[in-house]
């Protein structure tokens, strides 16, 4: 099983949350739009994703701490954190 997967169709978000999906407590696909998304946020070791309602996901591209892993956004996967920052902040605009 992958970890997070993204896709964007127009304004909808879907992000498959793979592994980290338990579809009890974690969902295992979810929904959003984008204008939801309020602050995309780039750290050293990871990417911090804000939403309105108050959720927020500390994510990166290949793990050695507690975050979750995006395998790929729209089929495309990052090659560092950096890269998972600029394909959130075009993939949000």
């Amino acid at each position: 099983m992958a970890n997070v997967v993204v896709t964007v169709s127009g304004d909808i978000i879907t992000v498959d949350f793979g592994v980290y999906g338990d579809g009890t407590i974690n969902p295992l696909k979810a929904t959003y739009d984008k204008k939801d998304i309020t602050k995309v946020c780039e750290f050293t070791n990871h990417v911090l994703v804000s939403m309105m309602q108050g959720r927020e996901w500390q994510v990166c591209y290949t793990s050695t701490e507690n975050y979750l892993i995006v395998d790929s956004i729209d089929a495309v996967a990052p090659s560092s954190n950096s890269d998972l920052y600029d394909k959130l902040k075009v993939l949000v605009s």
